[in-house]
């Protein structure tokens, strides 16, 4: 036969187990109670190692309100709004509507009251298009037509603002787009350097825009091609005040005029000499076609005044 049970003494330890078990989660929550108020008690201190161990609520984020600046940074921080509190697709409008101000929260309870809400996509785009003073302009149009007119910090301002509203391209196509768009000249030394990135294209336009500006003001620049050091700048040199020369100085001597060469006079019978001989008139070298003397001396000729030895003169320097 099975030994018999004493229900009585089976249900008085059944009853000290669950005395037992009272007693240590009383004992738990006093521990817990106590860690929760050294939190309490301690708020500055949250960057602590002691905060880290038992710090259990995350951080609160608030979703600025939207007052009609600015459309496409707004839709950004909803979005991560939503994301981190799981904000339900179809709850997406309405907890939106909570951070809206002015115009803006006046155009959403027209767009309610006339059943023009389907979703967030659809409620964002409109958004863009209202408020936004290129939202009827196609941000891949406004992109590829965008060209630097001022600085360079400028242009990239402008450049971040329409790529952020253009999805699907890839580092190199905005590489290539913003080369594209700058000032010929500094557009000229960025794709000299063949950048690989869009940030090192940035970071070649500004210093190409540095170097042409220090260009163009009171220094000239000294450019070394086989080193890597950044060229020197030296000072333009000072130019000298014009001395007036005064009253009581000498007046200067001018040079005195070259000596002239002594003329060498050709009689009649000596040119007709150098004629048969084939000499120059004013040479000792052979005449030929193209002939240029070494020497240039100074000729007189004398002749007659009868029209007879007149004509016998040559019409040209050389022998005909």
């Amino acid at each position: 036969m099975p030994p018999k049970v004493n229900y009585g003494e089976a249900i008085a330890a059944f009853t000290a187990q669950i005395q037992d078990l009272k007693t240590t989660i009383e004992s738990n929550s006093t521990t817990i109670n106590a860690i929760q108020f050294k939190i309490e008690k301690f708020p500055a201190a949250s960057g602590s190692s002691f905060l880290s161990d038992y710090q259990a609520k995350p951080p609160r984020f608030n979703l600025t309100y939207f007052d009609g600046v600015d459309p496409q940074s707004w839709i950004f921080q909803a979005e991560q709004y939503f994301q981190i509190y799981i904000i339900l697709a179809h709850q997406k409008l309405t907890v939106a509507s909570f951070f809206m101000i002015g115009e803006p929260l006046t155009w959403f309870q027209w767009m309610f009251r006339n059943h023009q809400l389907i979703d967030w996509p659809s409620f964002a785009r409109a958004l863009e298009l209202r408020f936004s003073p290129s939202g009827h302009t196609k941000p891949q149009l406004a992109l590829f037509k965008l060209r630097q007119t001022s600085t360079v910090a400028q242009y990239q301002k402008n450049f971040e603002i329409l790529a952020n509203r253009v999805q699907g391209l890839t580092d190199d196509h905005l590489m290539n787009l913003f080369v594209l768009g700058l000032k010929p000249a500094i557009q000229q030394e960025v794709v000299m350097f063949k950048p690989t990135t869009h940030y090192q294209a940035l970071e070649l336009a500004f210093m190409a825009e540095a170097k042409l500006s220090e260009s163009n003001g009171s220094s000239y620049r000294v450019t070394l091609p086989s080193s890597n050091r950044p060229p020197l700048a030296f000072p333009a040199p000072p130019r000298a005040p014009l001395a007036l020369p005064s009253s009581s100085r000498s007046p200067l001597a001018l040079p005195a005029p070259p000596s002239q060469p002594p003329i060498k006079r050709l009689t009649p019978a000596e040119m007709q000499a150098r004629r048969a001989k084939g000499f120059c008139y004013n040479c000792n070298e052979q005449y030929k076609p193209g002939h240029k003397c070494c020497t240039t001396p100074f000729l007189l000729l004398q002749t007659k005044e009868d029209e007879d030895d007149a004509s016998e003169l040559p019409k040209s320097d050389g022998p005909q």
